[in-house]
C-alpha cells in the first residue's frame, strides 16, 4: 500500500482491475444478467458533466449488482446521424464521415478516463451500415403494414438548419437546436401513422416510468372526449365535433384547422388561408357560413385556425361574434322542463346521429429530414409503380467535396426500378434522428433484429434526463407498440424501470452585442451579458469537461462530489468549490487506513467496539443498506462519514 493518495497510480491500477473483471465475470455462464442501460451520446463534441452524472449512475448500479452476484455490466453506442454532427463536419470542414470516426475517438478516450465497467465489445454505431442496415429493415416493416405513408402537408421549417422538424422538436414556436423561428411550408412528406396505435397508447398501463414522465406524456397526448354532429356545406355532410353540450346552444363559430385540405378546398380561398398560416394570426375569419339543422336551419360561421385538432372540425364559442340566440332559448327550456342529458341525446341518436369520440392533439410522426447526415430513406420514386421500397441496404452516397446545406437533398440519384426495369429516382431524404434512437438498445443483445420473432427480456433499468419524455421514450413506445401489433415482439414496454435523472446545471453568458451564447473561457469585460443558471449543453457554451477535474482532482473525487451534492432525481448546480471538501474527507479516509495498517489494528475483533457502539454502527449500516436500495447515494454517503467518525474516534 502506498503512503499517500496518489491518484494516478490509483487510477491507472484501477483501469486494468475493470478491464480484468470484464473477462472474469463473462466467463460464468450461470450467473444471472442484471441489464442497466444509459441513452447514448451524440459524438458531435466532447462529453460535459451533464454526461458523466448519466453514466456514473448506470456504473453505481452495475457494480452493487456485480457486488451481489449478478453478470452486470455496461452498454454504450453512438447516436451518430443527424444535425449536430453534420453542422460540426461543415464548421470543421470535414465529411461527416471522417468528422464522427475521429471525434467518437476522442469521446472514448474520455470515458476510457472515467473507469467505467463497460462491455465495449457491444459497442453500436448508428452510422455504421451494421445498424442503419436494420433501421431501413424496420422502415420496410413499417412501409408493408401502411404504417407509414406520404403526404403533402404544412410542415415546420427550420430556416437556419434548412430541415422540417417534427411538432414536439418545436418549443414555443423555435427550434430545438437552432432556437430560430419556425415556419409553415408545405411539402411532401413521410409519416408514420400515430392515429393507428392511439388508442393502445392510451390504454397502455405503465408501472415503469416515473410520474413526472407520465405527466409530460399524458398532457402531450392530451386526449379529450368530444361528440360529434353533421352540418352541411356545399350539398356535403361534414362532421363536427363538441366538447359540451353548452357549445352545441351557445358556440358560434366552427374552427377548422389549416391543415384540412379536403375541407379548405370546398372554401377556394387557397391564397388568403396561405398568407394566414405564416401570419402572427391565431384565426382567420372566413365570413362563411355552414348549416346545422336542429328544428330549424342554424348558421355557424366557418373560422380557420391554427390550434390544432387533428383536422376534426369543433364547434366553439368565440367572443368577438354572437351567440345564436335561438339556440339560446332551446337550451333553457330544455333544462327549465328538466329533461336530462340522455333523453336529449336519445333525441338526436334517432333524429340525427351522436356519438362519443375522444380527440387527441398528438399528430402523425414526420419521419423524413432534407438532410444529408442520415439514414437513407430505402424508396424508390418511379413513374410507373408509384413510391415502392428499395432493394436494401441503400448506403450513405460518399461525397468527397465539401459537404454543404442542400448539397445533397438537391443531388438526383437515378436508379432502375427493379420491377419495370424503366428510369426512377431514390429518395435522397434522409430518417429523423429519433427514428434511430427508438429501438437501439435492441441491437445491444440481438444482432439481426426485424428479420424475424424477438424474445426479449425487459431492460431493468434505463437511465435518462426528464427532458426526453416527450420525444425520446413516446417514438419508443410508438415502435414496440406496432412490434407487438405485428407480432414480431413479445413486449410493449421494453422497460422494467426508467430512472430520470436530474440536469446538471452550470451559468450560461449570452451576448446582448452578437445575441448568441459565449464560453465562460471568452468573456469580455467591455460587453454585457445575460446571466442564467442554465442545463449544461454544447449550444449554450456553459458545458465543463470532466476530465479536467478528474486530472485535478481524481475519479472518485468527482464521483463522490456528484453523488453528495444531492439526490440522483434533483438538478445539481456546478460548484468546484465542494470537490475540494469532498477531496480533504477522501485524503483523510485514506490516511487512516494507512494508520491501521501500521499499527496492525483489526476491526473484526471481538473486543474492538463496545456493546453500545456495535448497536450505534449496526444502525448506520442498516441505514446504509436501505438508503442504497432506494438509490438515495447522498445519504449513503453522509452515514458513511458518521461511520468514518465512528471509526477514527475509536481508533484515537
Amino acid at each position: 500500500m502506498i503512503n499517500y493518495y496518489n491518484i494516478k497510480y490509483l487510477e491507472k491500477f484501477a483501469y486494468k482491475y475493470l478491464r480484468n473483471l470484464e473477462k472474469i465475470v463473462y466467463k460464468e455462464r450461470n450467473k444471472k444478467e442484471y441489464l442497466c442501460i444509459s441513452m447514448f451520446p451524440y459524438p458531435s463534441g466532447m462529453l460535459h458533466l451533464g454526461h458523466f452524472r448519466n453514466y456514473i449512475i448506470n456504473d453505481l448500479i452495475c457494480r452493487i449488482k456485480l457486488i451481489k452476484g449478478y453478470k452486470s455490466f455496461m452498454f454504450f453506442g453512438w447516436d451518430s446521424f443527424g444535425l449536430p454532427a453534420e453542422k460540426k463536419s461543415i464548421e470543421k470542414n470535414l465529411n461527416p464521415i471522417v468528422w464522427v470516426k475521429k471525434n467518437i475517438l476522442l469521446m472514448k478516450n474520455q470515458i476510457n478516463k472515467m473507469c467505467l465497467i463497460i462491455n465495449w465489445k457491444k459497442e453500436l454505431n448508428t452510422s455504421s451500415i451494421d445498424y442503419y442496415y436494420y433501421n431501413q429493415l424496420l422502415f420496410k416493416n413499417l412501409f408493408k403494414y401502411k404504417y407509414i405513408y406520404i403526404r403533402k402537408n404544412w410542415v415546420n421549417w427550420d430556416s437556419v438548419d434548412k430541415t422540417v422538424l417534427a411538432e414536439e422538436q418545436v418549443i414555443n414556436g423555435r427550434g430545438w437546436r437552432s432556437n430560430s423561428l419556425i415556419k409553415k411550408k408545405l411539402m411532401p412528406m413521410y409519416y408514420f401513422s400515430v392515429k393507428k396505435i392511439l388508442h393502445s397508447l392510451i390504454k397502455n398501463k405503465e408501472k415503469y416510468s416515473p410520474k413526472s414522465v407520465l405527466k409530460l406524456q399524458k398532457k402531450w397526448i392530451s386526449k379529450k372526449y368530444y361528440y360529434f354532429f353533421y352540418f352541411y356545406f356545399k350539398k356535403k355532410k361534414i362532421k363536427f365535433f363538441v366538447k359540451n353540450i353548452k357549445d352545441l346552444f351557445f358556440g358560434n363559430s366552427l374552427l377548422v384547422s389549416y391543415e384540412n385540405f379536403y375541407f379548405i378546398s370546398l372554401l377556394k380561398k387557397k391564397e388568403e388561408i396561405k398568407n394566414f398560416v405564416n401570419s402572427d394570426k391565431k384565426f382567420y375569419d372566413t365570413k362563411i357560413y355552414g348549416t346545422f339543422y336542429f328544428f330549424k336551419k342554424i348558421k355557424y360561421k366557418i373560422i380557420i385556425t391554427k390550434d390544432y385538432y387533428d383536422k376534426n372540425i369543433i364547434l366553439k364559442k368565440i367572443v368577438k361574434f354572437n351567440p345564436n340566440k335561438f339556440l339560446i332559448k332551446i337550451f333553457l327550456k330544455i333544462f327549465l322542463k328538466k329533461i336530462y342529458l340522455k333523453k336529449f341525446f336519445f333525441f338526436f341518436k334517432k333524429n340525427i346521429f351522436c356519438k362519443k369520440k375522444y380527440i387527441s392533439k398528438l399528430k402523425d410522426w414526420s419521419l423524413s429530414r432534407q438532410r444529408y447526415w442520415g439514414t437513407p430513406i430505402p424508396v424508390l420514386k418511379c413513374k410507373c409503380c408509384g413510391f415502392i421500397i428499395s432493394k436494401i441496404p441503400v448506403k450513405i452516397k460518399n461525397f468527397n467535396k465539401k459537404i454543404e446545406y442542400n448539397t445533397f437533398f438537391n443531388y438526383k440519384n437515378i436508379k432502375k426500378c427493379y420491377i419495370c426495369k424503366k428510369k426512377s429516382i431514390q429518395e435522397n431524404e434522409t430518417l429523423d434522428t429519433f427514428f434511430d434512437s427508438s429501438w437501439y438498445f435492441i441491437k445491444y443483445f440481438l444482432d439481426e433484429p426485424f428479420k424475424k420473432f424477438m424474445f426479449l427480456n425487459k431492460i431493468d433499468k434505463y437511465i435518462g434526463g426528464i427532458e426526453h419524455s416527450i420525444l425520446h421514450l413516446l417514438y419508443v413506445k410508438y415502435i414496440f407498440i406496432f412490434l407487438k401489433k405485428i407480432k414480431m415482439c413479445n413486449i410493449i414496454n421494453p422497460f422494467n424501470k426508467i430512472l430520470v435523472q436530474g440536469l446538471v446545471l452550470n451559468k450560461s453568458y449570452y451576448s446582448k452585442k452578437y445575441k448568441k451564447y459565449v464560453n465562460f473561457r471568452k468573456l469580455n469585460s467591455k460587453e454585457k451579458y445575460i446571466i442564467k443558471t442554465e442545463k449544461m449543453s454544447k449550444s449554450k457554451k456553459n458545458g465543463i469537461n470532466p476530465i479536467n477535474l478528474i486530472s485535478r482532482y481524481g475519479v472518485d473525487c468527482l464521483r463522490m462530489f456528484i453523488f453528495f451534492s444531492c439526490n440522483i432525481k434533483d438538478n445539481l448546480i456546478f460548484d468546484e468549490k465542494k470537490i475540494k471538501g469532498i477531496q480533504r474527507f477522501i485524503k483523510k479516509v485514506w490516511n487512516f487506513l494507512i494508520k491501521l495498517n501500521f499499527k496492525n489494528f483489526d476491526i473484526s475483533k471481538k473486543d474492538f467496539l463496545e456493546i453500545e457502539e456495535k448497536i450505534l454502527l449496526k444502525k448506520i449500516v442498516n441505514n446504509i443498506i436501505y438508503n442504497y436500495k432506494k438509490l438515495k447515494i447522498n445519504i449513503v454517503i453522509s452515514y458513511l462519514m458518521i461511520l468514518f467518525k465512528e471509526l477514527k474516534s475509536k481508533e484515537e
